[in-house]
């Protein structure tokens, strides 16, 4: 006996096209999701991986200064840049390179939390 569908016709589902468009849509859906404190652990792992070669986070507050305290210099900068130019999917404009942004790890995660919500 042939299968058949409804009046003898078969109905196609139609596979999910992925667009660019809904692939943007879900990124940003993503993005939005991050809570502030998952994106400081984000950033203190990085810090601590690859400026803090002793592994020592103990000292390092939300608010101490990465600059004052030689965490960061200004090939470090780039480098924080670019960790979250990749892992955040965003530019980070030569404007926004400012200790107010990228001073600390509350000023990086809360500029981060800031981009992400604006998209």
């Amino acid at each position: 006996m042939p299968l058949s569908g409804q009046n003898g016709h078969f109905s196609a589902i139609a596979p999910i096209r992925y667009t660019a468009e809904k692939e943007m849509r879900m990124a940003d859906d993503i993005a939005s999701a991050l809570s502030l404190d998952f994106i400081k652990q984000q950033i203190v792992e990085f810090i601590g991986t690859n400026f803090l070669y002793d592994g020592n986070m103990l000292d390092l507050g939300e608010n101490t200064s990465l600059l004052e305290n030689g965490i960061l210099d200004q090939t470090g900068v780039l480098e924080l840049v670019l960790f979250l130019e990749d892992t955040y999917g965003f530019a980070v404009p030569e404007s926004d390179l400012t200790p107010e942004n990228l001073d600390s790890i509350s000023n990086i995660a809360n500029y981060v939390h800031q981009r992400l919500s604006a998209r």
